[in-house]
């Protein structure tokens, strides 16, 4: 089993912190490149975080719900 160490933590706050500025981001990496997030779940308002592919922890519904996103041509009607 995989631990959860405060540094792990720390980035999930920090990952929390860039979706919830940027609505439309869906991942995010820490400056060396060692962990990423992603955003996951039904409404987007959980986070997965993994370090150099291996599973870290699954945070679910820890953030507002996110708006859904809507995939197509900008210039239907």
């Amino acid at each position: 089993m995989t631990q959860i160490y405060r540094e792990h933590l720390d980035f999930m706050e920090e990952a929390k912190e860039a979706f919830e500025k940027n609505e439309r981001l869906e991942t995010y990496r820490n400056a060396d490149d060692t962990l990423i997030a992603l955003r996951y779940g039904l409404d987007r308002d959980c986070i997965d975080v993994y370090k150099l592919g291996e599973g870290i922890g699954f945070f679910a519904n820890i953030m507002r719900k996110a708006p859904p996103l809507y995939v197509g041509d900008s210039h239907e009607s």
